[in-house]
């Protein structure tokens, strides 16, 4: 008898309480392959997600958490989030926060998960 893998992903999408890696990532306004990079590296809330079906799924009740955690969580994470995202895609974010870019990391990450993109 041989194995086949399980795909969870048509039940994981029903749930209302849970968002795929790329529904979370629009929310946060960053794209998806960022926000695998920064979950990948362990970084983020305590509300850590889960891995299924070749994506990361969220809880719903997450997007607040993550905003409350670049303002109050642990300095070198949160810098260390900072240096991800600077690095993922120098050129279109330097076009689109300009203004923030050079900011302390926590005031960065803030400007950038909640400014919707253009």
């Amino acid at each position: 008898m041989t194995k086949r893998p399980v795909d969870l992903f048509p039940f994981l999408a029903r749930r209302r309480d849970l968002l795929s890696d790329i529904e979370f990532a629009r929310r946060l306004h960053i794209p998806s392959n960022l926000l695998v990079a920064i979950v990948s590296e362990g970084l983020g809330p305590d509300l850590a997600p889960a891995e299924a079906s070749g994506r990361f799924w969220f809880l719903r009740a997450a997007v607040p958490s993550w905003l409350t955690w670049v303002r109050k969580g642990p300095e070198e994470e949160v810098n260390r989030v900072a240096e991800i995202v600077r690095e993922f895609d120098r050129a279109q974010l330097i076009r689109e926060y300009a203004a923030h870019y050079n900011k302390d990391a926590r005031s960065f990450l803030t400007h950038v998960f909640t400014m919707t993109r253009r």
